[in-house]
């Protein structure tokens, strides 16, 4: 029982960053494509943690990579299309 919890915990603890990734390439799509929510300001502060994980000594080239995967995959990375001067 304790090994299943130290390893649910580790799993947990790899897969995390990769989904706040994900989610942070997902809202920075929606925001280049005009979507109501997010704005501006909720998105940079949002994406504050992600500047750290790139950052990090040996893994953070990994989640670098990772990160421009999809914010490529998702459109994220395509001229703003935002029409309130938010761009």
């Amino acid at each position: 029982m304790r090994q299943r919890a130290i390893g649910l915990l580790c799993l947990t603890a790899v897969m995390l960053p990769f989904v706040y990734l994900t989610s942070v390439s997902l809202l920075l799509s929606a925001y280049v494509h005009n979507w109501p929510f997010p704005s501006r300001g909720f998105l940079r502060l949002y994406a504050i943690p992600s500047n750290a994980l790139v950052r990090l000594p040996a893994v953070g080239r990994l989640y670098s990579g990772y990160c421009g995967f999809c914010v490529t995959l998702f459109g994220g990375d395509h001229e703003s299309m935002r029409t309130d001067g938010n761009r």
